[in-house]
């Protein structure tokens, strides 16, 4: 992905300073982190071993009367790479506390401060 995963003090530092709860520091600290986490997890498990075809076949075999939302979104599900679904993620979760330091916050900017 090419993605380095900031510090965690750094992260925790812009978080601290942007104004939103101690609470909301923690919960988007650890949101952060799992789903950093979670995509390197993906990006390994990509790395090391190829798809089980019985999984594949298993998903080209799906009923479409029976699960329609999964067998419509299958083309699109199969044509975007991790990369793409990591920066939509990333994007989504800073959008996400934008919106909430918007709501939250007493309007101050975030500055980082570098360590």
């Amino acid at each position: 992905m090419g993605t380095v995963c900031p510090r965690p003090r750094v992260l925790l530092s812009i978080l601290l300073e942007s104004g939103l709860s101690l609470e909301k520091v923690v919960h988007a600290s650890e949101t952060f982190f799992a789903f950093f986490t979670g995509f390197a997890l993906i990006e390994i498990q990509d790395a090391s071993a190829p798809p089980d075809p019985s999984t594949l076949e298993s998903l080209a075999q799906m009923n479409q009367r029976d699960y329609p939302n999964i067998t419509r979104l299958m083309p699109v599900m199969s044509g975007t790479s991790v990369q793409d679904r990591f920066e939509f993620g990333l994007e989504l979760f800073m959008s996400g506390l934008e919106q909430m330091l918007e709501r939250d916050s007493s309007g101050r900017r975030v500055r980082v401060a570098e360590e």
